[in-house]
């Protein structure tokens, strides 16, 4: 089963046993042993339980390949706020809404 929950709920942080400002990170996943894992790992467990398959998580495994989405996941959460859609348009741009 996969339930997306708000970073915001109060106690996930200890939930996880994380602080509030590692919480706010990156996206995680708990599994059914209760294991819990952060950023690119988190997305692909996510994946997986939403696909119904392991592929993702396999993938992640490779090589080379975990390390790669991990980097790409710190670069994208770094600017998360920059991409379109993250910031009401007025707010971001006000000249458009005058």
């Amino acid at each position: 089963m996969l339930r997306v929950e708000p970073m915001q709920t109060p106690g996930m942080a200890d939930r996880l046993g994380v602080t509030d400002d590692r919480m706010r990170e990156s996206a995680w996943w708990v599994d059914s042993s209760g294991a819990v894992v952060a950023g690119a790992h988190a997305m692909n467990a996510a994946l997986s339980a939403a696909l119904g398959t392991r592929v993702p998580l396999w993938i992640y495994r490779i090589p080379g390949v975990g390390a790669a989405q991990n980097a790409i996941y710190r670069w994208v959460s770094a600017h998360r706020y920059r991409f379109r859609g993250a910031t009401p348009l007025c707010e971001a741009e006000p000249e458009r809404c005058a």
